[in-house]
């Protein structure tokens, strides 16, 4: 889900999600969005449970939820450090 908050209620958002018991991951980004959430969730009922609570308690202007249809491939970088030098990652 990529959510837009007003902008005095930021850090707010970001408190209750760090602590929500469904957050897998938390980012912040741009391009018009200021965070990027990710949670696990047993239903798509219960991930509208979320979003609803979200536009209860905080001003959202802008939210995009995209679904995970296929794990195609999770974290490739790490599992192919021996194509790198590893001296450079570590500078």
């Amino acid at each position: 889900m990529s959510i837009t908050v007003e902008a005095e209620q930021r850090k707010e958002m970001k408190k209750y999600l760090l602590t929500h018991p469904n957050l897998n991951s938390l980012y912040k980004i741009n391009n018009g969005y200021d965070y990027m959430v990710e949670m696990i969730c047993k239903s798509l009922h219960d991930l509208e449970t979320i979003s609803d609570t979200l536009d209860q308690k905080f001003t959202i202007t802008k939210k995009e939820v995209h679904y995970i249809i296929e794990d195609i491939a999770r974290e490739e970088f790490f599992s192919n450090m021996s194509a790198f030098d590893v001296d450079l990652i570590h500078e």
